[in-house]
C-alpha cells in the first residue's frame, strides 16, 4: 500500500471512528437522561470499538463537560433531541473552547486510549510495525483534541493536526 493510500485509509478510519465514543473508574460524572441519550446515540452508530461501560462513561463525561443537564435544558434541548445526532452542532448547541477542551479531557477521564481504539478500528490493513510505531509515538492529547472537535462540530477539519501528522509520517516513513 503506498503512503498516500495508507494515510488516506488512516484518516478515513479515524473520521469514521471519531463519530463513536472506557469506564476506567476515573469518571466522576453522574448518569442522567442526557448522558443516557448520548450513549444511545453513540450506540446507534453501529459497531463501536468500546464496551458498554466505556460508552456510558464517555457519555456521562461529555454531558458533564458541556455543563451538565442544565446546559442542555437552558438551550431548550431535551434528551430526545440528542438521540440520533452525530455531533453537538447538529442539534444547535454552541460549545465554547473551554467546553471543547473539557470534552477532549473526557477521553482521559474514562481511560480511553484513542490510539489503540483507532488502530483496532482500522483492522488488519495496518502493518504490525506501523501499529507499534503509532502506539509508541502518537500524541494522545492531540488525538483527543481531534476527536473532541469532531464530536463538538461534526467537522474534523481538513487536515490532521500537525503533531499527529508528523508522528504518522514518521511511522510510515
Amino acid at each position: 500500500m503506498n503512503k498516500t493510500k495508507f494515510v488516506g485509509a488512516l484518516l478515513a478510519g479515524g473520521m469514521l471512528f471519531a463519530a463513536c465514543g472506557d469506564d476506567g473508574g476515573g469518571s466522576s460524572a453522574e448518569s442522567n437522561e442526557y448522558s443516557d441519550a448520548v450513549a444511545a446515540s453513540i450506540r446507534s452508530e453501529g459497531d463501536v470499538p468500546f464496551s458498554d461501560d466505556e460508552v456510558d462513561c464517555l457519555s456521562r463525561e461529555l454531558v458533564d463537560a458541556i455543563g451538565g443537564p442544565s446546559a442542555f435544558e437552558d438551550a431548550g434541548l431535551s434528551p430526545e433531541d440528542l438521540e440520533g445526532s452525530s455531533d453537538l452542532a447538529d442539534i444547535g448547541l454552541d460549545v465554547s473552547e473551554e467546553q471543547a477542551d473539557a470534552v477532549a479531557a473526557s477521553f482521559g477521564k474514562c481511560d480511553i486510549n484513542l490510539t489503540d481504539a483507532f488502530l483496532s478500528d482500522l483492522g488488519d490493513e495496518v502493518p504490525d510495525d506501523v501499529k507499534s510505531c503509532v502506539e509508541d509515538s502518537f500524541d494522545e492529547d492531540a488525538f483527543a483534541d481531534l476527536f473532541a472537535q469532531t464530536l463538538v462540530s461534526g467537522d474534523p477539519g481538513n487536515d490532521l493536526p500537525p503533531e499527529l501528522l508528523e508522528d504518522l509520517m514518521a511511522c510510515i516513513g
